[in-house]
Protein backbone atom coordinates (compact mmCIF):
# COMPACT_ATOMS: atom_id res chain seq x y z
CA UNK A 1 0.00 0.00 0.00
CA UNK A 2 1.27 3.42 -0.93
CA UNK A 3 1.11 6.13 1.70
CA UNK A 4 0.42 8.91 -0.80
CA UNK A 5 -2.76 10.81 0.05
CA UNK A 6 -3.52 13.50 -2.49
CA UNK A 7 -5.65 16.56 -2.06
CA UNK A 8 -8.28 18.10 -4.26
CA UNK A 9 -9.99 21.45 -4.55
CA UNK A 10 -13.66 21.99 -3.79
CA UNK A 11 -15.99 19.55 -5.48
CA UNK A 12 -19.71 18.86 -5.47
CA UNK A 13 -21.31 16.40 -3.10
CA UNK A 14 -21.13 12.82 -4.29
CA UNK A 15 -18.17 13.25 -6.63
CA UNK A 16 -15.36 10.82 -6.04
CA UNK A 17 -12.24 12.74 -5.10
CA UNK A 18 -8.75 12.12 -3.81
CA UNK A 19 -8.82 13.82 -0.42
CA UNK A 20 -6.07 14.57 2.03
CA UNK A 21 -6.23 12.10 4.92
CA UNK A 22 -6.09 14.65 7.71
CA UNK A 23 -7.71 12.55 10.41
CA UNK A 24 -6.97 9.23 12.05
CA UNK A 25 -10.35 7.95 10.88
CA UNK A 26 -9.58 8.97 7.31
CA UNK A 27 -6.24 7.15 7.33
CA UNK A 28 -7.88 4.06 8.78
CA UNK A 29 -10.47 4.08 5.99
CA UNK A 30 -7.78 4.38 3.34
CA UNK A 31 -5.81 1.51 4.85
CA UNK A 32 -8.90 -0.69 4.88
CA UNK A 33 -9.54 0.08 1.20
CA UNK A 34 -6.02 -0.91 0.29
CA UNK A 35 -6.14 -3.96 2.59
CA UNK A 36 -9.80 -5.10 2.50
CA UNK A 37 -8.94 -8.47 4.03
CA UNK A 38 -8.03 -7.05 7.41
CA UNK A 39 -10.17 -8.90 9.93
CA UNK A 40 -10.25 -5.88 12.23
CA UNK A 41 -12.73 -4.35 9.82
CA UNK A 42 -15.40 -6.70 11.10
CA UNK A 43 -15.36 -5.83 14.79
CA UNK A 44 -19.13 -5.37 14.66
CA UNK A 45 -21.80 -6.71 12.36
CA UNK A 46 -24.21 -3.95 13.28
CA UNK A 47 -25.20 -1.77 10.36
CA UNK A 48 -26.48 1.74 10.87
CA UNK A 49 -26.51 4.95 8.92
CA UNK A 50 -24.21 6.44 11.53
CA UNK A 51 -21.51 3.78 11.21
CA UNK A 52 -21.72 3.32 7.44
CA UNK A 53 -21.14 5.58 4.48
CA UNK A 54 -23.81 7.12 2.33
CA UNK A 55 -23.94 4.15 -0.03
CA UNK A 56 -24.83 1.78 2.80
CA UNK A 57 -27.54 4.07 4.08
CA UNK A 58 -29.10 4.12 0.63
CA UNK A 59 -28.88 0.36 0.27
CA UNK A 60 -30.09 -0.50 3.76
CA UNK A 61 -33.06 1.86 3.52
CA UNK A 62 -34.66 -0.07 0.67
CA UNK A 63 -36.92 -2.27 2.74
CA UNK A 64 -38.48 -4.09 -0.21
CA UNK A 65 -35.11 -5.02 -1.71
CA UNK A 66 -32.86 -5.14 1.33
CA UNK A 67 -34.75 -5.93 4.54
CA UNK A 68 -33.79 -4.32 7.81
CA UNK A 69 -32.26 -7.56 9.13
CA UNK A 70 -29.60 -7.57 6.41
CA UNK A 71 -26.92 -6.69 8.95
CA UNK A 72 -27.93 -9.35 11.48
CA UNK A 73 -26.46 -12.30 9.62
CA UNK A 74 -29.45 -13.54 7.63
CA UNK A 75 -30.15 -13.12 3.94
CA UNK A 76 -33.35 -11.43 2.82
CA UNK A 77 -36.30 -13.81 3.11
CA UNK A 78 -37.82 -12.03 0.13
CA UNK A 79 -35.53 -14.01 -2.14
CA UNK A 80 -35.61 -17.32 -0.24
CA UNK A 81 -31.83 -17.52 -0.37
CA UNK A 82 -31.17 -19.70 2.59
CA UNK A 83 -27.47 -18.82 2.68
CA UNK A 84 -26.35 -16.79 5.65
CA UNK A 85 -24.45 -13.60 5.06
CA UNK A 86 -21.63 -14.57 7.37
CA UNK A 87 -20.76 -18.24 7.25
CA UNK A 88 -20.83 -19.79 10.71
CA UNK A 89 -20.92 -23.44 9.64
CA UNK A 90 -17.58 -25.20 10.02
CA UNK A 91 -18.48 -27.57 7.21
CA UNK A 92 -20.47 -25.27 4.98
CA UNK A 93 -19.62 -23.41 1.86
CA UNK A 94 -20.65 -20.39 -0.16
CA UNK A 95 -20.10 -18.45 -3.34
CA UNK A 96 -16.39 -18.45 -4.13
CA UNK A 97 -16.19 -16.15 -7.16
CA UNK A 98 -18.85 -13.72 -8.36
CA UNK A 99 -18.90 -11.58 -11.54
CA UNK A 100 -21.66 -9.17 -12.50
CA UNK A 101 -22.21 -6.99 -15.59
CA UNK A 102 -24.01 -3.82 -14.54
CA UNK A 103 -25.97 -1.58 -16.92
CA UNK A 104 -27.00 1.94 -16.04
CA UNK A 105 -26.44 5.69 -16.25
CA UNK A 106 -24.14 8.08 -14.43
CA UNK A 107 -25.36 11.46 -13.19
CA UNK A 108 -24.98 13.71 -16.21
CA UNK A 109 -23.95 16.85 -14.35
CA UNK A 110 -21.35 15.05 -12.20
CA UNK A 111 -19.87 12.83 -14.92
CA UNK A 112 -17.26 15.35 -16.26
CA UNK A 113 -15.90 15.76 -12.72
CA UNK A 114 -15.75 11.99 -12.25
CA UNK A 115 -13.68 11.70 -15.42
CA UNK A 116 -11.30 14.44 -14.30
CA UNK A 117 -10.81 13.04 -10.79
CA UNK A 118 -10.48 9.41 -11.88
CA UNK A 119 -7.98 10.29 -14.62
CA UNK A 120 -5.95 12.25 -12.07
CA UNK A 121 -5.92 9.33 -9.61
CA UNK A 122 -5.06 6.82 -12.34
CA UNK A 123 -2.18 8.98 -13.56
CA UNK A 124 -0.81 9.16 -10.01
CA UNK A 125 -1.08 5.38 -9.74
CA UNK A 126 0.82 4.98 -13.01
CA UNK A 127 3.58 7.30 -11.85
CA UNK A 128 3.97 5.38 -8.59
CA UNK A 129 4.09 2.03 -10.45
CA UNK A 130 2.40 0.42 -7.47
CA UNK A 131 -0.84 -1.35 -6.70
CA UNK A 132 -2.86 1.85 -6.76
CA UNK A 133 -3.67 5.13 -5.04
CA UNK A 134 -5.95 5.17 -1.96
CA UNK A 135 -8.79 7.68 -2.30
CA UNK A 136 -11.91 8.84 -0.47
CA UNK A 137 -15.33 9.89 -1.67
CA UNK A 138 -16.87 13.08 -0.38
CA UNK A 139 -18.78 11.11 2.30
CA UNK A 140 -15.62 9.36 3.48
CA UNK A 141 -15.99 5.99 1.73
CA UNK A 142 -12.58 4.52 0.89
CA UNK A 143 -11.50 2.94 -2.38
CA UNK A 144 -8.32 2.24 -4.34
CA UNK A 145 -7.66 3.45 -7.92
CA UNK A 146 -5.53 1.07 -9.99
CA UNK A 147 -3.00 2.28 -12.58
CA UNK A 148 -4.44 0.53 -15.66
CA UNK A 149 -7.75 -0.31 -17.26
CA UNK A 150 -9.16 -3.74 -18.10
CA UNK A 151 -11.14 -5.30 -20.93
CA UNK A 152 -14.36 -7.16 -20.18
CA UNK A 153 -16.00 -7.38 -23.60
CA UNK A 154 -15.58 -3.61 -23.69
CA UNK A 155 -12.62 -1.56 -22.46
CA UNK A 156 -13.00 -0.28 -18.88
CA UNK A 157 -10.88 2.82 -18.46
CA UNK A 158 -10.88 2.96 -14.66
CA UNK A 159 -10.44 0.08 -12.22
CA UNK A 160 -11.36 0.64 -8.58
CA UNK A 161 -10.98 -1.72 -5.64
CA UNK A 162 -13.70 -1.45 -3.02
CA UNK A 163 -13.92 -3.86 -0.06
CA UNK A 164 -12.67 -6.82 -2.09
CA UNK A 165 -14.65 -5.90 -5.23
CA UNK A 166 -12.95 -5.04 -8.49
CA UNK A 167 -15.06 -2.25 -10.00
CA UNK A 168 -14.13 -1.70 -13.67
CA UNK A 169 -15.83 1.37 -15.20
CA UNK A 170 -16.42 2.13 -18.88
CA UNK A 171 -15.76 5.67 -20.09
CA UNK A 172 -19.40 6.31 -20.98
CA UNK A 173 -21.96 8.39 -19.08
CA UNK A 174 -25.13 7.15 -20.79
CA UNK A 175 -26.42 3.59 -20.76
CA UNK A 176 -25.84 1.28 -23.71
CA UNK A 177 -28.41 -1.37 -24.59
CA UNK A 178 -25.77 -3.89 -25.64
CA UNK A 179 -22.73 -3.01 -23.55
CA UNK A 180 -22.14 -2.94 -19.79
CA UNK A 181 -21.34 0.24 -17.89
CA UNK A 182 -19.58 -1.37 -14.91
CA UNK A 183 -17.98 -4.79 -14.51
CA UNK A 184 -17.86 -6.19 -10.97
CA UNK A 185 -15.84 -9.09 -9.60
CA UNK A 186 -15.23 -10.30 -6.06
CA UNK A 187 -12.98 -13.14 -4.97
CA UNK A 188 -13.10 -15.90 -2.40
CA UNK A 189 -11.58 -14.28 0.69
CA UNK A 190 -13.93 -11.29 0.79
CA UNK A 191 -16.90 -13.58 0.05
CA UNK A 192 -15.98 -15.96 2.88
CA UNK A 193 -15.51 -13.03 5.21
CA UNK A 194 -18.71 -11.10 4.45
CA UNK A 195 -20.93 -13.39 2.36
CA UNK A 196 -22.16 -12.81 -1.18
CA UNK A 197 -25.44 -11.02 -0.46
CA UNK A 198 -23.96 -8.59 2.07
CA UNK A 199 -21.08 -7.86 -0.33
CA UNK A 200 -23.50 -7.23 -3.19
CA UNK A 201 -25.53 -4.81 -1.04
CA UNK A 202 -22.34 -2.94 -0.16
CA UNK A 203 -21.04 -2.51 -3.72
CA UNK A 204 -24.48 -1.61 -5.05
CA UNK A 205 -24.79 1.08 -2.41
CA UNK A 206 -21.28 2.30 -3.26
CA UNK A 207 -22.22 2.76 -6.93
CA UNK A 208 -25.49 4.46 -6.08
CA UNK A 209 -23.72 6.84 -3.70
CA UNK A 210 -21.60 7.99 -6.66
CA UNK A 211 -24.70 8.92 -8.63
CA UNK A 212 -24.90 5.75 -10.74
CA UNK A 213 -28.44 4.62 -11.53
CA UNK A 214 -28.56 0.82 -12.04
CA UNK A 215 -31.06 -0.44 -14.62
CA UNK A 216 -30.01 -4.10 -14.52
CA UNK A 217 -27.29 -6.29 -13.04
CA UNK A 218 -26.60 -9.53 -14.89
CA UNK A 219 -24.57 -12.36 -13.28
CA UNK A 220 -21.72 -13.36 -15.60
CA UNK A 221 -20.07 -16.03 -13.50
CA UNK A 222 -20.66 -17.67 -10.16
CA UNK A 223 -18.59 -20.37 -8.43
CA UNK A 224 -20.40 -22.23 -5.64
CA UNK A 225 -18.47 -24.45 -3.26
CA UNK A 226 -18.53 -26.73 -0.23
CA UNK A 227 -15.58 -27.17 2.13
CA UNK A 228 -15.27 -30.61 3.73
CA UNK A 229 -12.79 -30.59 6.61
CA UNK A 230 -11.29 -33.88 7.76
CA UNK A 231 -11.92 -35.72 4.47
CA UNK A 232 -8.98 -36.29 2.14
CA UNK A 233 -9.28 -35.55 -1.57
CA UNK A 234 -7.91 -39.07 -2.11
CA UNK A 235 -11.29 -40.49 -1.06
CA UNK A 236 -12.96 -38.51 -3.85
CA UNK A 237 -10.22 -39.18 -6.39
CA UNK A 238 -10.22 -42.93 -5.87
CA UNK A 239 -13.88 -43.13 -6.84
CA UNK A 240 -13.49 -40.71 -9.75
CA UNK A 241 -10.48 -42.33 -11.40
CA UNK A 242 -12.00 -45.79 -10.85
CA UNK A 243 -15.06 -44.73 -12.84
CA UNK A 244 -17.47 -44.78 -9.89
CA UNK A 245 -19.02 -41.55 -11.05
CA UNK A 246 -22.25 -40.53 -12.76
CA UNK A 247 -21.78 -37.29 -14.65
CA UNK A 248 -23.08 -35.37 -17.63
CA UNK A 249 -19.76 -33.80 -18.53
CA UNK A 250 -17.60 -35.77 -20.95
CA UNK A 251 -14.16 -34.22 -20.54
CA UNK A 252 -12.03 -34.45 -17.42
CA UNK A 253 -8.52 -33.79 -16.19
CA UNK A 254 -6.17 -33.18 -13.29
CA UNK A 255 -6.70 -30.12 -11.12
CA UNK A 256 -3.45 -28.57 -10.01
CA UNK A 257 -0.30 -30.66 -10.18
CA UNK A 258 0.29 -34.33 -10.89
CA UNK A 259 -0.95 -37.02 -13.24
CA UNK A 260 -4.32 -38.84 -13.38
CA UNK A 261 -4.73 -41.05 -10.32
CA UNK A 262 -5.96 -40.86 -6.72
CA UNK A 263 -2.48 -40.60 -5.21
CA UNK A 264 -0.63 -38.82 -8.02
CA UNK A 265 -2.67 -35.61 -8.22
CA UNK A 266 -4.06 -32.91 -5.94
CA UNK A 267 -7.54 -33.16 -7.44
CA UNK A 268 -9.60 -33.50 -10.60
CA UNK A 269 -11.83 -31.39 -12.83
CA UNK A 270 -14.62 -32.14 -15.30
CA UNK A 271 -16.86 -30.15 -17.62
CA UNK A 272 -16.66 -26.99 -19.73
CA UNK A 273 -19.76 -24.75 -19.77
CA UNK A 274 -20.45 -26.04 -16.29
CA UNK A 275 -17.30 -27.23 -14.54
CA UNK A 276 -16.58 -29.08 -11.31
CA UNK A 277 -13.28 -28.90 -9.45
CA UNK A 278 -12.47 -31.20 -6.51
CA UNK A 279 -9.11 -30.60 -4.88
CA UNK A 280 -6.98 -30.50 -1.75
CA UNK A 281 -7.79 -27.08 -0.27
CA UNK A 282 -5.25 -27.39 2.53
CA UNK A 283 -2.47 -27.95 -0.03
CA UNK A 284 -3.78 -25.22 -2.33
CA UNK A 285 -3.62 -22.58 0.43
CA UNK A 286 -0.31 -23.62 2.02
CA UNK A 287 1.41 -20.52 0.58
CA UNK A 288 -1.53 -18.17 1.15
CA UNK A 289 -1.74 -17.44 4.91
CA UNK A 290 -4.50 -14.83 4.49
CA UNK A 291 -6.87 -17.18 2.71
CA UNK A 292 -6.03 -20.09 5.00
CA UNK A 293 -6.71 -17.95 8.08
CA UNK A 294 -10.21 -17.11 6.80
CA UNK A 295 -10.84 -20.79 6.01
CA UNK A 296 -9.80 -21.77 9.53
CA UNK A 297 -12.13 -19.17 11.03
CA UNK A 298 -15.14 -19.52 8.73
CA UNK A 299 -15.06 -23.07 7.38
CA UNK A 300 -12.72 -25.46 9.20
CA UNK A 301 -12.82 -24.31 12.83
CA UNK A 302 -9.13 -25.09 13.26
CA UNK A 303 -6.29 -26.56 11.22
CA UNK A 304 -7.53 -29.93 9.92
CA UNK A 305 -5.31 -32.84 8.93
CA UNK A 306 -6.93 -32.69 5.50
CA UNK A 307 -9.60 -30.63 3.76
CA UNK A 308 -11.34 -31.01 0.39
CA UNK A 309 -12.97 -28.27 -1.67
CA UNK A 310 -15.79 -29.19 -4.09
CA UNK A 311 -16.46 -26.31 -6.44
CA UNK A 312 -18.84 -25.77 -9.37
CA UNK A 313 -18.30 -22.99 -11.89
CA UNK A 314 -21.22 -21.62 -13.92
CA UNK A 315 -20.69 -18.99 -16.58
CA UNK A 316 -23.17 -16.71 -18.32
CA UNK A 317 -24.40 -19.16 -20.98
CA UNK A 318 -25.22 -21.83 -18.40
CA UNK A 319 -26.89 -19.36 -16.05
CA UNK A 320 -29.06 -18.01 -18.85
CA UNK A 321 -29.84 -21.14 -20.86
CA UNK A 322 -30.06 -23.74 -18.10
CA UNK A 323 -31.61 -21.60 -15.36
CA UNK A 324 -33.12 -18.53 -17.07
CA UNK A 325 -31.16 -16.26 -14.71
CA UNK A 326 -30.86 -12.62 -15.74
CA UNK A 327 -30.64 -10.79 -12.40
CA UNK A 328 -28.60 -11.09 -9.22
CA UNK A 329 -31.77 -11.53 -7.17
CA UNK A 330 -32.92 -14.40 -9.37
CA UNK A 331 -29.55 -16.11 -8.96
CA UNK A 332 -29.72 -16.03 -5.17
CA UNK A 333 -33.33 -17.21 -5.17
CA UNK A 334 -32.45 -20.24 -7.34
CA UNK A 335 -29.26 -21.28 -5.52
CA UNK A 336 -30.94 -24.15 -3.60
CA UNK A 337 -32.30 -25.68 -6.83
CA UNK A 338 -29.06 -25.10 -8.72
CA UNK A 339 -26.79 -26.72 -6.13
CA UNK A 340 -29.17 -29.65 -5.60
CA UNK A 341 -29.21 -30.35 -9.34
CA UNK A 342 -25.42 -30.02 -9.61
CA UNK A 343 -24.71 -32.48 -6.77
CA UNK A 344 -27.57 -34.93 -7.37
CA UNK A 345 -28.03 -35.07 -11.15
CA UNK A 346 -25.20 -33.35 -13.00
CA UNK A 347 -22.41 -35.04 -11.01
CA UNK A 348 -22.19 -37.55 -8.16
CA UNK A 349 -19.74 -40.13 -6.89
CA UNK A 350 -21.22 -43.56 -6.18
CA UNK A 351 -20.45 -47.07 -5.03
CA UNK A 352 -19.85 -49.82 -7.58
CA UNK A 353 -22.79 -50.33 -9.97
CA UNK A 354 -23.72 -52.25 -13.12
CA UNK A 355 -22.55 -49.82 -15.79
CA UNK A 356 -23.10 -52.24 -18.68
CA UNK A 357 -26.83 -52.44 -17.95
CA UNK A 358 -26.90 -48.70 -17.18
CA UNK A 359 -28.43 -49.08 -13.72
CA UNK A 360 -27.44 -45.54 -12.78
CA UNK A 361 -30.48 -44.75 -10.68
CA UNK A 362 -29.80 -47.73 -8.39
CA UNK A 363 -26.23 -46.68 -7.66
CA UNK A 364 -25.67 -45.84 -3.98
CA UNK A 365 -24.21 -42.38 -3.39
CA UNK A 366 -20.71 -42.52 -1.88
CA UNK A 367 -20.44 -41.49 1.76
CA UNK A 368 -18.06 -38.59 1.11
CA UNK A 369 -20.38 -37.27 -1.62
CA UNK A 370 -23.35 -37.35 0.76
CA UNK A 371 -21.36 -35.00 2.96
CA UNK A 372 -20.93 -32.69 -0.03
CA UNK A 373 -24.68 -32.69 -0.67
CA UNK A 374 -25.35 -31.96 3.00
CA UNK A 375 -22.77 -29.15 3.05
CA UNK A 376 -24.42 -27.42 0.10
CA UNK A 377 -27.87 -27.75 1.67
CA UNK A 378 -26.47 -26.28 4.89
CA UNK A 379 -25.71 -22.91 3.27
CA UNK A 380 -28.23 -22.71 0.42
CA UNK A 381 -31.23 -24.31 2.12
CA UNK A 382 -33.36 -27.12 0.78
CA UNK A 383 -34.60 -26.74 -2.77
CA UNK A 384 -38.13 -25.60 -3.51
CA UNK A 385 -39.48 -26.16 -7.02
CA UNK A 386 -37.89 -27.83 -10.01
CA UNK A 387 -35.28 -26.95 -12.60
CA UNK A 388 -36.76 -24.83 -15.40
CA UNK A 389 -36.76 -26.11 -18.95
CA UNK A 390 -33.71 -25.20 -20.97
CA UNK A 391 -34.20 -21.84 -22.66
CA UNK A 392 -34.17 -22.04 -26.47
CA UNK A 393 -32.90 -18.80 -27.92
CA UNK A 394 -34.16 -17.57 -31.31
CA UNK A 395 -31.51 -17.24 -34.03
CA UNK A 396 -29.57 -13.99 -34.19
CA UNK A 397 -30.22 -13.06 -37.81
CA UNK A 398 -27.80 -10.13 -37.81
CA UNK A 399 -25.00 -12.45 -36.71
CA UNK A 400 -26.07 -15.13 -39.22
CA UNK A 401 -26.04 -12.50 -41.99
CA UNK A 402 -22.49 -11.55 -41.11
CA UNK A 403 -21.47 -15.22 -41.15
CA UNK A 404 -23.14 -15.71 -44.54
CA UNK A 405 -21.34 -12.76 -46.07
CA UNK A 406 -18.06 -13.91 -44.56
CA UNK A 407 -18.40 -17.41 -46.01
CA UNK A 408 -19.47 -15.99 -49.38
CA UNK A 409 -16.44 -13.68 -49.46
CA UNK A 410 -14.11 -16.58 -48.66
CA UNK A 411 -15.64 -18.77 -51.41
CA UNK A 412 -15.52 -15.94 -53.94
CA UNK A 413 -11.88 -15.18 -53.15
CA UNK A 414 -11.00 -18.88 -53.44
CA UNK A 415 -12.63 -19.00 -56.88
CA UNK A 416 -10.76 -15.90 -58.02
CA UNK A 417 -13.85 -13.70 -58.10
CA UNK A 418 -13.41 -9.97 -57.78
CA UNK A 419 -16.27 -7.52 -57.28
CA UNK A 420 -16.35 -3.76 -57.63
CA UNK A 421 -19.59 -3.34 -55.69
CA UNK A 422 -21.42 -5.24 -52.98
CA UNK A 423 -24.39 -5.76 -55.26
CA UNK A 424 -22.24 -7.76 -57.67
CA UNK A 425 -21.28 -10.22 -54.93
CA UNK A 426 -24.90 -10.59 -53.80
CA UNK A 427 -25.99 -11.31 -57.38
CA UNK A 428 -23.23 -13.90 -57.74
CA UNK A 429 -24.24 -15.46 -54.43
CA UNK A 430 -27.90 -15.63 -55.51
CA UNK A 431 -26.98 -17.34 -58.77
CA UNK A 432 -24.68 -19.79 -56.97
CA UNK A 433 -27.47 -20.82 -54.59
CA UNK A 434 -30.01 -21.03 -57.44
CA UNK A 435 -27.68 -23.27 -59.48
CA UNK A 436 -27.44 -25.70 -56.57
CA UNK A 437 -31.17 -25.79 -55.80
CA UNK A 438 -31.69 -29.07 -57.63
CA UNK A 439 -29.18 -31.11 -55.68
CA UNK A 440 -29.80 -32.68 -52.27
CA UNK A 441 -28.13 -29.93 -50.30
CA UNK A 442 -30.00 -27.26 -52.21
CA UNK A 443 -33.32 -28.92 -51.36
CA UNK A 444 -32.24 -29.10 -47.71
CA UNK A 445 -31.39 -25.39 -47.61
CA UNK A 446 -34.69 -24.39 -49.20
CA UNK A 447 -36.73 -26.60 -46.87
CA UNK A 448 -34.88 -25.41 -43.77
CA UNK A 449 -35.30 -21.76 -44.80
CA UNK A 450 -39.04 -22.29 -45.21
CA UNK A 451 -39.26 -23.83 -41.72
CA UNK A 452 -37.39 -20.93 -40.12
CA UNK A 453 -39.61 -18.38 -41.87
CA UNK A 454 -42.76 -20.20 -40.79
CA UNK A 455 -41.60 -20.40 -37.16
CA UNK A 456 -41.46 -24.21 -37.13
CA UNK A 457 -37.70 -24.12 -36.59
CA UNK A 458 -36.68 -21.65 -33.86
CA UNK A 459 -32.97 -22.35 -33.63
CA UNK A 460 -30.91 -22.58 -30.44
CA UNK A 461 -30.39 -26.32 -30.82
CA UNK A 462 -29.55 -28.97 -33.39
CA UNK A 463 -32.37 -29.63 -35.87
CA UNK A 464 -33.57 -33.14 -36.69
CA UNK A 465 -33.77 -32.06 -40.32
CA UNK A 466 -30.96 -33.59 -42.36
CA UNK A 467 -30.00 -33.33 -46.04
CA UNK A 468 -31.69 -35.94 -48.17
CA UNK A 469 -29.50 -38.78 -49.34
Amino acid sequence: MTNLYTSSDAVADGVVVSLEASTVDGIARLERAASPLDSSENESDEISEKSLGRGDAIASSRLLEVPADVGEGSAPNTYNMGASIRQDSLEGGGIDTFEVSVFGTWNESLWPRFVEEWDRARQQAEELSGDGVPCLTRDGTAYLMHPAGQRHGVYCRWVIEFEGWTVAIVNRQAESEHSLSVFLKIGSVALMRDGAWYSWVRVRGFLESLGFRISKAVPGRVDVCADIAGVSVVEFSEAFWAGRVIKRAKNYGVHGKGTPGPKTSTGFTSGKGIQIRVYDKLYETKDDPVKQAVLIEKRWGGVPECATRVEFQLRRDALRDEWDINTVEDLFAKLPIITAWLTEEWFRLVEEFDRENRNHERAEVLGCWKRVQEAFRAWTGRKEGTKPKRVTRPPDFSQLRKQLLGVASTIAAGMGKRFEEGGEMLQWLYEAVEDGADDAFGRYVIKRTAMVCSGKLKGGGESRLRPAA
